[in-house]
């Protein structure tokens, strides 16, 4: 019975030391694919991060380089940005004329001559193209 009982825990020592044995390969596996994901997700560094110059490492002439293509990139945009913000104002001088125009039409449909009179002579008449011109002539001709 002594032998018995001797073997149970020898078999129970035996599986205790399998167990810790596999948890042991299991975390030195999951240790050696971390320490591999660490190592591939940093990035990599260039021998010349800004850009090619004739020195081998960039150096201040690259900075320099990139600093000089940088500011001129960005008098471009800000030149760029004058235009559109130019062509935006107009537009809406455009648009505001036009509003004023249809509101003028739409005092001489009610037969208040008199706001309409005093709109249209707050119209810029350079702000209206084609038809817009045509409309507003016929108004002021109407109203004189």
């Amino acid at each position: 019975m002594s032998n018995n009982k001797r073997n149970e825990n020898n078999n129970s020592l035996f599986l205790y030391t399998a167990l810790i044995f596999i948890v042991a390969i299991i975390i030195i596996i999951l240790a050696f694919f971390a320490q591999n994901h660490a190592a591939n997700s940093k990035p990599r560094v260039s021998q010349n991060p800004v850009t090619q110059t004739s020195s081998p490492t960039g150096g201040p002439q690259g900075i320099a380089k990139s600093a000089s293509e940088l500011s001129e990139y960005n008098l471009e945009l800000l030149e760029e940005n004058r235009t559109l913000n130019k062509e935006l104002n107009e537009a809406e001088d455009k648009l505001q004329s036009y509003d004023l125009l249809l509101s003028a039409n739409g005092y001489m449909s009610v037969n208040n001559y008199e706001a309409a009179r005093t709109i249209l002579n707050s119209i810029n008449y350079e702000n209206l193209t084609g038809d817009g011109k045509i409309l507003y002539d016929e108004l002021k001709s109407k109203l004189e």
